[in-house]
């Protein structure tokens, strides 16, 4: 949204050097808004079209960026300035969108093991809907993403951990106690 919004605030200062039609441009920035709308963590395909149109965006941008550089020939010119600046929008919107892509990818591997899972979760009266409130309790108590989708998607790993909260033990010695069990699983 953010790279939209300079590419409409940037388009009257440029008009010299947007691709004709015109139009094209008010076209794409409309597309990105569309995209941005339709994001959401539910939504695998939406995903991968934000992940296309950042890489795509990120070389237009890029290659844009590079032409007015040799052109034009300083850093101060406008044209490369603003290219690069969406560029690297782009950039960290192709991070995000890559982040969401393997999220959504961990989320498929989580519900491969689900019912074992499931059955671990009532073990320990818990409903199969609080898995991410699980998850969103071992980040906080300092595992990384990695870490914490290890953890919901073993269940070994998983009834260890339900086992030392029911007994009292804290979120960040849990947390330690599996990284410890990580450590020792990858040595042997």
């Amino acid at each position: 949204m953010v790279a939209g919004v300079v590419m409409l605030l940037g388009a009257p200062f440029f008009q010299a050097f947007l691709p004709r039609p015109l139009t094209l441009g008010v076209f794409i920035v409309l597309v990105f808004a569309f995209v941005a709308g339709f994001t959401s963590p539910n939504h695998k395909f939406v995903a991968w079209i934000n992940f296309v149109v950042s890489a795509v965006s990120v070389i237009v941008f890029e290659l844009y960026a590079l032409y007015f550089y040799a052109t034009i020939g300083s850093l101060g010119n406008l044209p490369f300035i603003a290219n690069q600046a969406l560029a690297i929008l782009f950039f960290f919107s192709l991070y995000y969108s890559v982040k969401t892509a393997r999220g959504m990818i961990l989320q498929s591997d989580t519900a491969l093991s689900r019912k074992g899972t499931s059955r671990v979760l009532r073990n320990y009266g818990k409903n199969p809907d609080e898995i991410k409130e699980i998850f969103w309790d071992l980040l906080a108590g300092g595992a990384n993403e990695e870490m914490a989708a290890r953890i919901i998607t073993n269940n070994r790993y998983l009834d260890k951990y339900l086992r030392m909260k029911k007994g009292g033990v804290d979120n960040r010695t849990s947390v330690r106690t599996l990284k410890d069990d990580f450590v020792m699983a990858q040595q042997s």
